[in-house]
């Protein structure tokens, strides 16, 4: 890539300066052109003035001149009273007959340039002769030399496509060159193929082992973590980034994952081909059975170039799998966890006793159904995406914040009793009440927190529907609100309502 810029700036440079000459020599043909006709003109002039001649030798001078200029089309001679003496024309005869105007009419017709000079005829008297030059000459000049400059650009073009063909021909095979072979060393011949071999079993043994590592690997960060320590430690080289096509970011994902829009993805996919370098950027496709699913960003030198992309792709099927996972995890819109992953969490919660008090907190937005049919689908997206963020950064490092399910989320927090779970919600009721979402609407949320004490409590459907009954006594009760419900309430809420 380096090499090619500098060669397409020679070949273009190259075309410019044939152009340039080729003009040159145009005008300076032209110019001979014009220079030739002035002396015809002038000769004529002259010899008719330097001596009175016969008739006819007159005539047959005149005869002369006009065959020997091919581009002249109308040469006429007239006397003084504008009656025509002498007319020999090549045009055609409607045009010639414009010529017999008292006035001469110079420049009526657009395919003649004329000019009227003064002579004195052979009986003495004055008179003047009509010269009109038609473009044949210097249009056949034109078209020879825009011949001449097109076959001389397409000979420069075509040889230097043959030459960049047959350099990339010989840079793809890298013959080398011959060694005598009295020159070679039997002992340093078995050295050198013991080195290469070596380098080869200790690469097919260190990617043997990275694949191992990787396969042990939990989560997606931890499996970054690794492909970054292996390709600094064994291939110098630095993990930029990993673009994936997706639209929204997870909050999950590692900082070093970035989303790129489908159409921009797939553009920056087509240019990549097998891989590409930018300076110290290598980007390299990565894909797994088969399949494209991400390009990565490696800052190296060319020297490690094979070794580094040798290294990214032992990753490429365990990053993959970890991503897939995490996409069906998390949802796509807000970021937060899934449906699927908050019934995993709860469960996982429930069953480990020293998560207790465990306490659940859900929202539920007021009013979104007006929100989406008044203002559209987008506002609604925004809603729900701003509210997920004021519950994210709400909520302690130990809670895991989930989409429930349209405008509903869930906050499940582990060792937490119920005046702490009451106060976080209210937090949060009050943060989204303020946030100022939309511009001429207000968005409030209800909340209802239910908290498991004991492990006989604890059962996902039972700290569910408590939960559930609670936002429903918000819901019915004023909205805007956090309501509040244990397992020995049997039934009655203790509500917070917004001060």
């Amino acid at each position: 890539m380096k090499k090619t810029i500098p060669l397409a700036f020679l070949l273009c440079t190259i075309l410019i300066l044939l152009m340039a000459f080729a003009h040159w020599i145009w005008k300076d043909g032209l110019a001979d052109i014009y220079r030739r006709q002035n002396a015809v003109m002038s000769q004529t002039v002259s010899e008719n003035e330097a001596s009175l001649l016969s008739s006819d030798a007159w005539q047959t001078r005149l005869e002369r001149v006009f065959a020997d200029s091919p581009d002249l089309g109308i040469l006429l001679v007239r006397d003084r009273e504008h009656k025509p003496l002498f007319l020999r024309s090549r045009l055609p005869q409607a045009e010639t007959r414009l010529f017999f105007e008292p006035a001469g009419v110079p420049g009526t017709n657009a395919g003649a340039s004329t000019s009227l000079l003064e002579i004195r005829l052979p009986n003495g008297q004055s008179g003047s002769v009509l010269f009109a030059w038609t473009d044949l000459v210097t249009e056949a000049h034109t078209r020879r030399m825009l011949v001449i400059a097109i076959v001389a650009a397409v000979l420069i073009i075509l040889g230097w496509s043959m030459a960049a063909i047959l350099l990339s021909l010989v840079k793809k095979k890298k013959l080398p060159l011959p060694v005598p072979e009295e020159e070679l060393d039997p002992i340093e011949i078995l050295s050198e193929r013991n080195k290469r071999l070596s380098e080869e079993i200790e690469d097919l043994s260190g990617l043997r082992e990275v694949s191992i590592l990787a396969g042990k690997e939990t989560s997606l960060g931890s499996l970054m973590q690794l492909a970054g320590g292996i390709l600094a430690s064994r291939a110098n080289t630095d993990l930029r980034w990993i673009a994936i096509s997706r639209k929204n970011p997870l909050s999950t994902m590692d900082s070093r994952i970035r989303c790129l829009t489908p159409e921009r993805f797939s553009r920056l996919e087509t240019l990549l081909g097998n891989g590409l370098r930018h300076k110290q950027a290598l980007l390299v496709p990565l894909s797994s059975n088969g399949k494209p699913w991400g390009i990565a960003c490696l800052h190296c030198t060319p020297e490690d170039d094979q070794r580094a992309v040798q290294y990214i792709r032992q990753f490429s099927s365990p990053l993959c799998s970890f991503l897939l996972r995490d996409l069906a995890e998390n949802d796509s819109l807000t970021g937060l966890a899934s449906r699927r992953s908050f019934d995993e969490i709860l469960a996982r919660h429930t069953r480990n006793e020293t998560a207790l008090p465990l306490a659940l907190i859900l929202a539920d937005i007021d009013h979104f159904k007006e929100v989406n049919d008044s203002l559209g689908h987008q506002a609604g997206d925004l809603v729900l995406k701003q509210t997920a963020g004021v519950l994210k950064n709400s909520a302690p490092e130990t809670a895991s914040c989930c989409r429930y399910g349209g405008e509903e989320f869930a906050i499940i927090l582990p060792g937490t009793a119920l005046p702490e779970a009451v106060s976080l919600a209210e937090t949060m009721r009050m943060e989204i009440a303020t946030a100022g979402m939309l511009q001429h609407r207000s968005v409030t949320a209800s909340f209802g927190v239910a908290v498991a004490a004991t492990r006989h409590e604890a059962e996902p459907a039972l700290i569910i529907e408590r939960a559930d009954s609670a936002l429903y006594f918000s819901k019915q009760h004023g909205r805007n609100m956090v309501s509040s419900q244990t397992a020995s309430s049997s039934g009655d809420n203790d509500a917070l309502l917004k001060q």
